[in-house]
Formats: C-alpha cells, sequence, structure tokens
C-alpha cells in the first residue's frame, strides 16, 4: 500500500478515482474509490490474477441478491492484473457492531445465519464458493427503525491461496481440503454463534447444531439449513449509536492489524511472553477512542544523513525530539481529522497506514470529532542509537479527552493507565526515522 494522497497516482484504474481505502481484510487492503459518474465504489486490485480468478470475478459480476455486494464489472490492468470494482456498501462490519453492542441476541443470531444462507443459496447456485465467510466481510446496512442488513462482502478475496479466516473457516480446510459450499455454510453458522452475546450462546449452539457438524458430508446445504431455521424467531439486528460504533471500530482495526502481522511473520521457536504486545495494544485503542496507540511503521522525524568527516556521535537526542514530535504531529491529524498529516507519519505499504486511513474515514464518516485528546510522553530511554538503526523505550499516557458525535453529544474519556512501549527504529532515505516494530516492555 501507499500513502493515502499517492494511491490516485500510485493506482490507476481506467473509468475511476482512487480516493481512499475501503477496508482492510486477511487478504490486503480494498481501496476506495468514484466512479465518472460520481457512484462510490470498492476496488480490490489483484496485480496478478490467475485465469480462475479471473473466470470468479466475472461469474460474481452476474450475481444480484441483496446479501450480496453487486460487482459493478472487472476492469483489466496492465500486465495480468485486475480490478474487482464493487459497489461501496455504507455501515460497521459486523465486527464493528458485535464490539459496540458486546454481543447480539438469540433472535438476531438467527437473522444473521438467515441472511447470510440466502447470499450463500444464490453464490452456490451461481457456483460460487465465498470461501471467507468472516467478520471482516459482512457489512450492516442501515435500514429504518435503527436496524440493519446484512451484505456479504469481497467475493474474490476468499479465492486467495490463504483461504478462510482463522477462527471461522471449516475444520477440514485446516486437514488440506478445499473450499467448498459446505464450508461455507459451518462459516456462516460460525460467525452467526461468533456475534451471540455470552447468555445466547448455548442456545444458538443448538439451534445450528446440524450446520456446525465437523463432518462436511452431513451439514446441510444453504437451501436445506434455511429450511432448518424457518419458523424460528428472528429479529432484525440492531445498530448502536454512531459515537459507540466509531469506538468499538477503533478495537476492530487493532485486532486485524495484528491479525495482519502476525500472518505474514515466519514461524519461530516459542518466546515468552509473546501475547503481551496484543494485549497492550487492544487496550490502549479500546480506551483512546479515535487515536490509536498502535506506532508499529509511524515516521519519525530526524537529523539528515552524515556527510563527510568523522562519522558524528550517535543521535540520541535527535531520536529521543523526534519520537516525541511524531506523537504530537499524529494526535493533531487525528483530532483534526486532517487525512493528508496523517498520511505524513505512516510508513507506506504498513497495515497501520491503510488501517489510521479507514479508521479516519469512519470517524469522519460518523461524525465523531475529539477534543482535547493527546499522548503524553512521561519518559523517553534510547537503548541503542546508531547512524540506521535505534531502538527507544517509551513510557507514555493517553489523556483524558472528550467525543462529540454527530448530533452534539459529548462522552468524556477518563485518562488511560501509564504504557511502557519499546520502539526500534531505522533510518529511511538517509534522512528519516520509521519505526519498523513497536512491542510492551
Amino acid at each position: 500500500m501507499v500513502f493515502p494522497d499517492q494511491m490516485s497516482a500510485a493506482i490507476t484504474v481506467p473509468g475511476y478515482t482512487v480516493t481512499g481505502v475501503a477496508g482492510i481484510g486477511g487478504h490486503g487492503t480494498v481501496l476506495q474509490g468514484r466512479s465518472e459518474t460520481g457512484a462510490e465504489v470498492a476496488l480490490r486490485i489483484v496485480p496478478e490474477a490467475p485465469a480462475g480468478l479471473v473466470r470468479r470475478a466475472r461469474v460474481a459480476a452476474r450475481v444480484r441478491h441483496p446479501a450480496v455486494a453487486p460487482v459493478r464489472e472487472v476492469v483489466p490492468l496492465p500486465g495480468d492484473g485486475l480490478a474487482v470494482v464493487t459497489e461501496l456498501v455504507p455501515g460497521p462490519t459486523l465486527a464493528t457492531l458485535r464490539a459496540a453492542r458486546r454481543g447480539l441476541s438469540v433472535a438476531e443470531c438467527v437473522q444473521v445465519a438467515t441472511e447470510l444462507l440466502t447470499a450463500l443459496e444464490t453464490l452456490h447456485a451461481a457456483g460460487i464458493v465465498h470461501g471467507d465467510i468472516a467478520p471482516a466481510n459482512v457489512i450492516v446496512a442501515p435500514e429504518e427503525e435503527e436496524t440493519g442488513r446484512l451484505v456479504l462482502v469481497d467475493l474474490v478475496g476468499g479465492a486467495a491461496a490463504d483461504r478462510g479466516t482463522r477462527g471461522f473457516r471449516a475444520p477440514e480446510l485446516d486437514q488440506g481440503a478445499l473450499p467448498s459450499a459446505a464450508a461455507d455454510v459451518y462459516s456462516a453458522a460460525q460467525l452467526s454463534l461468533w456475534v451471540a452475546e455470552p447468555g445466547a450462546r448455548p442456545e444458538v449452539t443448538e439451534l445450528l447444531e446440524a450446520l456446525l457438524s465437523t463432518d462436511p458430508q452431513v451439514r446441510p446445504s444453504a437451501h436445506h439449513a434455511l429450511q432448518l431455521l424457518d419458523g424460528v424467531t428472528r429479529a432484525g439486528v440492531r445498530l448502536a449509536p454512531a459515537e459507540v460504533l466509531a469506538s468499538a471500530t477503533l478495537r476492530e482495526h487493532a485486532a486485524r492489524e495484528l491479525t495482519t502481522r502476525a500472518r505474514a511473520r515466519r514461524r519461530r521457536g516459542r518466546r515468552r511472553h509473546r501475547a503481551r504486545p496484543r494485549r497492550w495494544l487492544v487496550r490502549s485503542i479500546a480506551g483512546a477512542a479515535a487515536a490509536a496507540a498502535v506506532l508499529t511503521g509511524l515516521r519519525l522525524h530526524g537529523p539528515g544523513p552524515p556527510t563527510g568527516g568523522p562519522a558524528p556521535a550517535p543521535p540520541s537526542d535527535g531520536v529521543a525530539d523526534a519520537v516525541r514530535d511524531l506523537l504530537a504531529d499524529r494526535d493533531d491529524a487525528l483530532a483534526g481529522a486532517d487525512r493528508e498529516a496523517l498520511g505524513t507519519v505512516t510508513v507506506p505499504g504498513s497495515p497501520l497506514a491503510a488501517a489510521d486511513t479507514a479508521l479516519l474515514t469512519e470517524l469522519t464518516t460518523a461524525g465523531v470529532r475529539l477534543l482535547g485528546y493527546r499522548t503524553e510522553v512521561l519518559e523517553v530511554e534510547v537503548v541503542e542509537a546508531g547512524h540506521d538503526a535505534a531502538s527507544v523505550r517509551l513510557h507514555l499516557q493517553q489523556s483524558a479527552h472528550q467525543r462529540t458525535g454527530p448530533e452534539g453529544v459529548t462522552t468524556q474519556v477518563p485518562a488511560q493507565p501509564v504504557q511502557c512501549l519499546d520502539l526500534a527504529l531505522t533510518r529511511h532515505g538517509g534522512s528519516t526515522w520509521r519505526a519498523v516494530t513497536a512491542t510492551a516492555c
């Protein structure tokens, strides 16, 4: 990925203008764009598309169902690439809604299962296996009476080599089986169970027992599963207030960014405390409400490269100052909803760059603004500092601040506990510092 303000120059899709990031999934980032007629769209860019994926995308473009995001067209790109252009569906993901509401009722979970199964019935009839029924791939589009309808998105992402999302994919896929209609049914049921509030899970499990069978041969088809649920009480999926959804969005992006980075790392031997960075990141982001404290990939402005003559002493003072300046700049960009400024503090290509852009888009769309937000750097210890690499230890605290919703409703967010963070930095382009890792102390 690239900086948001560089996207239109770096990626060109004939007939469309790239305007930002629509979302982030396990198989990469989906861009947001606009057609020549002004229609808002989502653009999945596939740099090297095999023939099978091209056929799949073109078949998907013929599917029309209210619970499936319509594919407008498939646009060939230079080389063997293509752009799958889908209508942009407004609304939070199912992951965000679950985080905001702390789970859904039994009747709502049955509604989730029913809507997903109706979408799968249509897809399977067209010969398409989705392959990645997961929280980030289901949008809850707002309707009347504060409820939403489910829309399944990303008909192409599930065709990637790394199929399915851990925790939702069918058990046979972990044994080497290929994605199938039966696997889609399992994932839809597992997702419907996942969104349930704690007290509702036993009843939801009982209702979906046949769909959750570990044996794909005995699972019902999507059509038969709908018949099994016929007559079971359902209720429209209720949305949450905009300011609550905005806070939940932060938690979702934090967890998804961590999942993406973990998936990309090579497997290594077991290390002590490997879960601590995740707990720190999720805790910080959930409390901050609109300015994520995820620092991996943030750009640090440091002194210029050495010129001629003897090498100067390691720039430890410059590194410490750069860290403080960076955090202040990032706070200002998020509080001021300044997309261009936010783009200058993230590393191009990092998951955080895409996550920050998507986060700011959702916050501004929800009409949520920050008042008085500040990350206070209490202590910076430069552990090591060379000319091209450095590591620092930070003690920081996110200040108390206010969030103002679209209707002027103000929520007070208390100051968060002091956190300790280890940053590893590298000099980029000979003149700037950038963080390459961020872990809990």
